[in-house]
């Protein structure tokens, strides 16, 4: 009977996904491209596969005038990540994105997948890395092994976390908040809060900016089951005071399980964590301060002044950081 009943629910998945498919393809016929681009987008939201999709959306955005994509980027992205995924190419707003991102979120909870964006736009920075923690032994990123990669995951998910406690405290060192305030200021909490992750735009631009296109990127659905084995699927830092992949999950872990954040965006130098509630809710100003703390552990190079501010802290539902 389940059996039967998942059939159903996948036949009439495909069904609908068919019917969003074709009325993509008589919009895109009368060139209504923004429209036509809309209904197509809409397909990936079913997890069904037609190859003709991707042709389709690059004639739509050709005909809207938006800017080339760049396929050898995504080609290496789909090679390595090995599962579904979405691409946008650059748009003049990122309310598309949010969508996605949190109907994908809601899904994803019941259909083993963490959403998360992932910046194929402009360098080959996030690749390099992704291939230099993940596969060493290959000399060039066109040419890693993905039955390596997949070796490396799995071991990464058996190793046993470290504290990360420990981890903030080691990379903390004799960091003092206050002394820094003193030195880099204070940005009042109002001009930094956000409803959208930073990471969608391009370098030294944010929603704050006047009309920002934002970059290519892919909203991937990666097929674990927890949260922080996001970095095992993306190995992100090892370099300069970036943590490293092990590190970084043991931190997201933490934070997911006191906090509910979940890592949710990448870029070459850049992770956000979403949440659905504020993680500063209801608590006190010590309580805040010692977020604050680790935060600035976490990622020191991350505006000094955003993370002192605990008023952002008790507001926002997005978590941004950086490393030079």
């Amino acid at each position: 009977m389940e059996d039967s009943a998942k059939r159903r629910q996948k036949e009439a998945l495909q069904k609908t996904a068919a019917q969003e498919l074709s009325a993509g393809k008589h919009l895109l016929e009368e060139g209504r491209y923004a429209y036509a681009w809309y209904r197509l987008n809409h397909v990936y939201d079913f997890n069904v596969s037609f190859p003709e999709l991707d042709s389709l959306l690059v004639k739509c955005e050709e005909g809207m005038g938006w800017p080339r994509r760049e396929p050898e980027l995504v080609e290496l992205f789909k090679r390595y990540l090995g599962c579904p995924f979405r691409l946008f190419t650059p748009q003049p707003d990122p309310h598309k994105h949010m969508e996605a991102y949190k109907r994908a979120w809601k899904t994803g909870k019941t259909h083993g997948f963490v959403p998360v964006f992932i910046s194929v736009s402009g360098t080959e920075h996030l690749m390099e890395m992704l291939v230099a923690n993940a596969d060493p032994e290959s000399e060039d990123i066109r040419q890693f092994s993905p039955e390596r990669v997949a070796a490396y995951r799995k071991n990464l998910l058996e190793t046993p976390l470290p504290d990360a406690n420990e981890i903030l405290k080691k990379a903390a060192g004799d960091m003092n908040l206050y002394e820094e305030v003193k030195e880099f200021g204070i940005m009042e909490a109002e001009k930094i809060l956000h409803n959208v992750f930073w990471s969608l735009f391009g370098s030294g631009t944010n929603e704050f900016s006047e009309n920002p296109p934002t970059k290519q990127v892919m909203l991937a659905k990666i097929p674990v089951q927890n949260p922080w084995e996001v970095f095992a699927w993306l190995p992100m830092g090892n370099w300069n005071c970036a943590p490293g992949p092990l590190e970084m999950m043991a931190v997201a872990k933490s934070w997911y399980e006191r906090f509910g954040a979940v890592p949710a965006a990448v870029s070459g130098d850049e992770v956000e964590f979403y949440m659905d509630i504020p993680a500063g809710r209801g608590r006190t100003k010590a309580e805040l301060e010692a977020l604050a703390f680790e935060h600035n552990a976490f990622a020191p190079d991350t505006w000094e002044s955003q993370l002192i501010d605990t008023s952002y802290l008790k507001k926002c539902r997005y978590w941004y950081f950086w490393w030079d």
